[in-house]
């Protein structure tokens, strides 16, 4: 019982650990746009064009949640009308135990879903053939999107900003 106790304890308390650090790491962001405006609807054509992102650091478990490195990525992030994305990014992995790897200029690509409440999902593979697939919230009347890892094992959020849009030539 008390080791069961002690178990338990240890999962809310780690938990509770991560809520607070989250929730520290949200407060301490700059603000963002607004979000968009209430009964305005998102559609592909919202986030037609050029974007560049940064991600904060990024955390990689193993299947029992063991943490096995840290990473951050930035690079561009481009859609065309037909809901096809393309990018290339650097990046910076940190494994326990080993030097960090550097990655340049790793291009990728996929399908992006856009739903009517500025919520979208897309996934994509890279030229080395790793596959993720994320989760977006478009904000800011289309200038901002926001997004996170649904991969297992990566915690990643990143944040991409509007370079430029389907009309702008």
């Amino acid at each position: 019982m008390v080791r069961e106790f002690s178990r338990i304890f240890g999962v809310c308390a780690i938990t509770g650990l991560l809520t607070v650090v989250f929730a520290t790491t949200a407060a301490a962001q700059p603000p963002g746009p607004e979000p968009t405006r209430r009964g305005h609807q998102c559609s592909l054509k919202t986030i037609v064009g050029s974007w560049v992102y940064a991600t904060g650091v990024g955390e990689f478990r193993d299947e029992n949640g063991n943490l096995t490195g840290r990473g951050t990525s930035m690079g561009t992030w481009n859609v065309d009308k037909d809901g096809n994305m393309t990018g290339e990014f650097d990046a910076t992995l940190s494994f326990l135990g080993y030097r960090n790897l550097v990655l340049e200029d790793v291009e990728y690509w996929g399908p992006v879903t856009v739903y009517p409440d500025c919520t979208g999902t897309y996934s994509f593979e890279t030229e080395h053939g790793s596959t993720r697939t994320e989760s977006i919230v478009i904000s800011g009347n289309g200038s901002e999107i926001r997004g996170m890892s649904h991969t297992e094992g990566v915690l990643w959020t990143f944040t991409l900003k509007r370079v430029r849009g389907d009309d702008d030539d």
